[in-house]
């Protein structure tokens, strides 16, 4: 029996890999790649519960330190104003091979959803980041962030290479925001 959610996941992936491939094609994109010969593929992001479902796509420029984000739907290209990255100080921005990623989307997001299932039953999650980055000592990884109900963030970091479960954790929301406590 085929399960919904399955090739609904499977369809997500694949517009995945068309997305890439659309922005690769973009005549303004290939302008942008040629102005900025130094600029790289970051990542992937998703985040699931929102009206919107598209990923977008992330180049990361080492000489302005800056990474421009393309929303790429069956429409259009959108570009954000670019931003410094999502980072803790002394990290280094990678480049995401994606050619090198084993691990489709939707077996990333099964593997993900039984880790929280076996680790977190009671779990009520509301929003989900899907993220496909490259980690320093870690590589190619799927880093998936449940945002629960009880706002919780429960992240999961899956090797994009053989499905392995890298590490697990569950942290509050509430305590690391200043003067409130659960």
């Amino acid at each position: 029996m085929i399960n919904y959610i399955n090739i609904k996941q499977k369809l997500e992936f694949m517009k995945l890999k068309e997305a890439l491939k659309k922005l690769n094609d973009d005549v303004a994109f290939k302008q942008y790649l040629k102005d900025s010969p130094k600029t790289f593929l970051s990542h992937f992001f998703m985040m699931k519960g929102e009206q919107k479902q598209d990923w977008q796509i992330g180049y990361y420029n080492p000489d302005t330190n800056l990474v421009s984000t393309y929303l790429v739907t069956s429409k259009e290209i959108t570009t954000e104003t670019p931003q410094e990255p999502f980072k803790k100080p002394g990290d280094k921005v990678l480049g995401l091979d994606f050619d090198k990623v084993k691990l489709d989307y939707d077996e990333a997001m099964e593997i993900a959803n039984k880790c929280l299932k076996e680790k977190y039953s009671k779990a009520l999650v509301s929003k989900t980041m899907i993220i496909l980055q490259n980690i320093r000592e870690i590589g190619n990884v799927w880093n998936i962030t449940f945002i629960t109900l009880s706002l919780d963030t429960i992240n999961i970091r899956i090797n994009s290479d053989d499905g392995n479960v890298i590490s697990h954790e569950k942290q509050s929301l509430i305590e690391k925001m200043p003067g409130l406590k659960k």
